[in-house]
């Protein structure tokens, strides 16, 4: 049976060179495009004008920019691995130009040179905005939980306190105890000398006692030697826990990983874990990711605002509409972005609490709540807190002779009923958000928010970050996003089109 055979290793091949080693429309050459383009365009951004010319030269920000935009790219984040695919990956060897950087080099550029990869994100989606990949016609906003590289267990504020009372304890028994040798050792010099002075009747007995006294010492300075070890170990863990409960007490912390202290204990579908609160802003024409960003904060509530704040910001305008799921639902911050005029923001309203058949309805007239069963609620006490807003509570006097007592209420003083300051909004954009057009809103994000994290998320694969600190691992995020988005041009438009519109995009 005849087989494809393989070429001949040792025959010599003329004429060819590194640019051969690549497919002429493969997507490696975009890449070497961007970035080039970019760091032409912004010298002062990527390149320092002070660089000393003694010592060995570094190199350029371009390279390292090309090296983690590919990495991120195909899986590969390892500092360590990236200097490995350097050296046999032809695609690398074409992109770097036969470059091959130590891992040492390329980890400090991901840690030291982060704001440069922060900025060619941000002109890539101004590419992708100028070109209209991207139109902020409907854009929507979700979120989620990306684990920190840290180990799950956290420490919690009791479990401080109780080590650091515990440690303290040890300390002054350690202390006691040393105390004590040093005592036994004034004891045994005195013992030497009593030795030294007395007569040596007979040589067995006196080296019988010189014998005993060595043994002595001995075991006296090991068990001492031990002592100082464990005091100085203790005292060393006594100042940590100290600093981690300052810190907790200071940031009101109710937990802390050590390693990675600026995470907060997040949930997921993987359970509970350290981690972080990563927020997208998908836009719907193309699904890219006209925004994206990193929080500690354990849940969606507050990240409206800041979200669409960010967006205006990069593109110098606002989504037209905007679509989010109920993690979202925040009545206070959803009525300074809502539009007066036309609904613009859609988000997915809470489920309805189990009313029981009791109803409240508002009198405006006499400023009073009429339950179902005719029973009046008098405004009790105005302008109370009532967890990050302002509300009136008005409660029944009339509760105990009512036959829903019991089922409504079972407070001697009577049923409480809260008026929010702005609950004429909350009504009105409760009952929009219940309609048709909302139910299909909410198709639609899910459409437009799941697919990104899914993505995302394989290309992160089981360890899905590797540097620490909000500041770092936002870095990595904007790989991601990167990544991401430059999957999704490729996949819609042409090689040749893309070629253009990075020559006549300018960046400056």
């Amino acid at each position: 049976m005849n087989y494809i055979k393989p070429a001949d290793r040792h025959q010599t091949i003329m004429f060819y060179s590194i640019d051969d080693m690549v497919e002429k429309d493969n997507a490696v050459r975009l890449i070497d495009l961007f970035i080039d383009k970019f760091v032409h365009d912004n010298p002062k951004e990527f390149i320092k004008s002070n660089e000393s010319n003694y010592g060995a030269p570094s190199y350029h920000p371009s390279v390292m920019l090309k090296l983690y935009f590919y990495g991120y790219l195909n899986q590969i984040k390892s500092s360590r691995r990236l200097e490995c695919e350097s050296y046999r990956n032809l695609e690398l060897i074409w992109l770097l130009g036969n470059l091959q950087p130590d891992h040492w080099t390329i980890s400090n550029f991901r840690k030291s040179q982060g704001d440069k990869i922060k900025k060619v994100w941000h002109l890539f989606k101004l590419f992708l905005k100028s070109n209209k990949y991207i139109d902020l016609e409907l854009v929507a906003i979700d979120g989620t939980k990306v684990k920190a590289y840290t180990k799950r267990e956290m420490l919690t504020l009791e479990r401080v306190k109780k080590t650091i009372e515990n440690s303290e304890s040890k300390l002054e028994e350690y202390l006691k105890n040393l105390e004590l040798h040093d005592r036994n050792d004034t004891d045994q010099e005195e013992l030497e000398l009593s030795i030294k002075s007395k007569e040596s009747a007979i040589e067995e007995s006196t080296t019988k006692e010189t014998e005993t006294k060595e043994t002595l010492v001995d075991d006296s300075t090991k068990k001492k030697q031990e002592l100082l070890e464990k005091t100085v170990k203790l005292k060393s863990k006594l100042k940590e826990y100290k600093k981690h409960k300052e810190h907790m007490e200071s940031k009101g912390l109710k937990r802390l990983a050590v390693s990675e202290p600026e995470v907060n204990l997040v949930k997921s579908r993987d359970g509970k874990h350290p981690g972080y609160n990563v927020q997208a802003v998908i836009d719907s024409k193309n699904h890219m990711i006209a925004e994206i960003a990193e929080t500690t904060d354990e849940n969606d509530l507050n990240q409206l605002i800041p979200m669409l704040t960010k967006v205006n910001e990069t593109y110098k305008e606002k989504p037209v509409k905007t679509i989010a799921d109920k993690g979202y639902y925040n009545l206070n911050e959803i009525e300074k972005v809502v539009s007066p005029d036309e609904m613009n923001i859609f988000v997915s309203p809470m489920k309805e609490k189990e009313s029981n058949g009791i109803e409240f309805k508002y009198d405006a007239e006499q400023d009073i709540y009429v339950c179902s069963e005719g029973k009046q609620l008098h405004l009790h006490s105005r302008n109370q807190k009532f967890g990050n807003t302002i509300v009136d509570r008005y409660r029944c006097k009339d509760c105990k002779n009512c036959r829903q007592f019991g089922t409504c209420t079972t407070s001697k003083q009577g049923r409480d009923h809260i008026r929010h300051k702005n609950q004429e909004f909350r009504d009105k954009y409760e009952e929009s958000m219940r309609g048709t057009e909302c139910e299909k809103m909410m198709k639609e994000r899910k459409c437009l928010a799941e697919h990104p994290f899914g993505t995302i998320k394989y290309l992160m694969g089981k360890i899905p970050l590797i540097l620490r600190g909000i500041e770092k691992v936002s870095v990595e995020i904007k790989l991601y996003a990167m990544a991401y988005n430059f999957k999704r041009l490729t996949n819609i438009s042409s090689f040749d089109t893309i070629t253009e519109q990075i020559a006549a995009f300018s960046c400056k």
